[in-house]
């Protein structure tokens, strides 16, 4: 317990954390929302994917069903704007430049938060439009758990987990299946990239993960944790060259906390991952390609008065390797940051800064400044403004045929102002923001190859409400956006397959051993290509959860999803299922 205290009290001498705390720093003002395990449990939700869907400025593309390829869009930037954190550690293939959050499954997760808006200046290339913070779960004394899902397209899902501690560690352990017959994933022509007259069938999913973790105390001073993560998701779609997919992803990572004082903590943290993806054409091998990455991080924290401050380095590799040759298929980085934060009574202040050394793209600074002030108690207004980048990946640089290896790395600046009000049992946020880009790369269909697009700016404005409203559990989120490409005076394209609008509602109540909810999707009309030309209708989606405790432990859970059976595409071609009935039974 010494080093549980120790470590607390160094905590709260770097920052007091608010409603919205970032993980990256006790205090941080950066915008940002979480979802925690109970809440996972609460929504019944499916995939990570879901889980984000709930928070504000966001929105999800797929293509097709379960398990398919996705992507994560924040406050209208790309794909590749996010970057993913898992316990700390950077994850994505250098290839694709995004994780596979598809197949990470979400009984593996004990809470994630995504904090919105430029954070380069902490953690580097890729953290334009915000930094998915996803957690395992860790457990703790002597339990165990189980969950199994089973219903519609053929789903069965189980997972199953225990935990144990002794005097001074312990340790975890997780292991998940999934089995999906899926929906047919295609519905179009060869200019949607799939073949629906040759492969009319449903695209199934299976998946598996592992995971384990343990720490062990060092006395008062420490502690020493470490982790291993295995997940693998193989999905069927429709193609004439390739139609299964495989991804594999490895990670292990070990962190050490040092408290040589009350007023000091030193974090070194290292990591190292293994992407791989494989396509195959009925069962027969097409392509491979694997990348891997190594991290090392060293901060050290200190606090003196009112100020806190921190500085470090980290030192990132990437190698690409495959069934193709790439012409360069190694790169490093090498980078110092730093960090003051203030709290001044109802003045808080918060200032970044950091300088990458890139070994293909030199050097790229970047930063950001803060300021919050508690106008009233329980009313907080900020303000942020924030420069960031991203390195182009191995694909869009060096891809045979189709990379462009005179391609400049992408910039950002941004700027939000906010309003943060805690209304007794519920909290309210409301955020404007605005992001002008050069060098956004998008593909480029008059040379068939990606390009630097000259300016792009996204504006816009979002809002969440969460916490307990009238007897219900509430957690709503509202999304207003400008995404364009200026083309010329007069001749702005929106950016593709952004929606202008999305709105998401969750209320959930409970009668004692019975609980039961009612969830809103809703998001507007998209372009699904630059040129504006293919334009797909905005969705509603209605689902409805209910629960029962059978005995202390023992929860049955029954959700429907899509409840008015939408037909509806967040990629031109390429289905959503429709009508789903889920039953969930979970112990613990």
């Amino acid at each position: 317990m010494q080093v549980v205290s120790r470590l607390a009290l160094v905590l709260a001498l770097v920052g007091t954390p608010a409603v919205s705390t970032a993980q990256e720093y006790p205090g941080s003002l950066a915008t940002s929302s979480l979802v925690s395990r109970i809440e996972i449990e609460r929504l019944q939700a499916s995939t990570v994917l879901d889980v984000i869907k709930v928070m504000p400025g966001v929105s999800v593309v797929e293509y097709g069903g379960r398990g398919a390829v996705a992507s994560v869009f924040a406050r209208g930037s790309e794909s590749d704007h996010v970057l993913v954190l898992i316990d700390g550690a950077r994850v994505a293939s250098a290839t694709l430049g995004q994780y596979s959050l598809e197949h990470l499954p979400l009984d593996q997760v004990e809470s994630i938060e995504l904090v919105r808006g430029p954070r380069a200046s902490v953690h580097g290339s890729d953290a334009i439009g915000g930094v998915l913070h996803i957690r395992t779960r860790r457990g703790s004394g002597g339990a165990s758990f189980a969950n199994a899902v089973t219903g519609s397209h053929g789903r069965y899902d189980a997972s199953a987990g225990a935990t144990t501690s002794w005097s001074g560690g312990w340790a975890s352990f997780l292991g998940t299946a999934t089995s999906e017959d899926g929906i047919n994933a295609c519905e179009g022509s060869l200019s949607y990239g799939c073949f629906v007259e040759s492969e009319p069938d449903l695209d199934g999913y299976r998946s598996g993960s592992a995971s384990a973790s343990a720490g062990l105390s060092l006395g008062e001073r420490g502690e020493l944790a470490g982790r291993f993560l295995y997940t693998r998701g193989r999905v069927d779609y429709d193609g004439g060259f390739v139609n299964e997919s495989q991804a594999t992803t490895r990670l292990v990572g070990a962190t050490l906390l040092l408290a040589p004082t009350a007023s000091w903590q030193v974090d070194l943290s290292g990591s190292g991952s293994l992407d791989d993806l494989e396509s195959l054409y009925a069962g027969e091998p097409r392509s491979d390609y694997a990348t891997r990455r190594s991290e090392f991080r060293v901060e050290n924290r200190a606090a003196a008065g009112a100020w806190s401050f921190s500085a470090g380095f980290d030192l990132r590799r990437e190698r690409v390797q495959g069934s193709t040759d790439y012409e360069i298929a190694e790169r490093s980085n090498a980078a110092g940051f730093a960090r003051a934060f203030g709290d001044l009574g109802p003045l808080n202040l918060e200032a970044t800064g950091r300088v990458d050394g890139d070994e293909q793209f030199g050097r790229a600074s970047t930063g950001s400044v803060a300021v919050r002030w508690t106008a009233l108690d329980g009313l907080r207004l900020t303000a942020l403004a924030g420069t960031a980048f991203r390195a182009p990946n191995f694909n869009e640089l060096y891809w045979p045929g189709f990379g462009n290896p005179k391609l400049e790395p992408e910039e950002s600046r941004s700027y939000e102002a906010g309003i943060e009000a805690d209304l007794g049992s519920t909290s309210l946020e409301l955020q404007a923001f605005a992001t002008e880009y050069d060098n956004l790369i998008a593909f480029d269909a008059s040379v068939f190859l990606p390009g630097n697009l000259a300016e792009s700016r996204v504006r816009g404005l979002e809002a969440g409400l969460r916490g307990s409203l009238a007897g219900f559990a509430v957690r709503g989120a509202l999304t207003l956006l400008d995404p364009v490409h200026l083309v010329a005076e007069g001749e702005d394209l929106q950016l593709a397959r952004r929606p202008r609008r999305a709105l998401s509602v969750n209320a959930d109540r409970s009668f004692g051993n019975f609980s039961a909810g009612a969830s809103l999707r809703a998001e507007g009309a998209r372009y699904d290509d630059l040129a504006n030309t293919r334009e797909l209708e905005g969705f509603r989606l209605v689902g409805l959860r209910a629960e029962y405790e059978l005995r202390e432990g023992w929860t049955l859970g029954l959700k429907a999803e899509n409840l008015l059976d939408a037909d509806y595409m967040t990629v031109a071609g390429y289905n959503q299922p429709g009508r789903g009935l889920f039953f969930t039974l979970r112990v613990r």
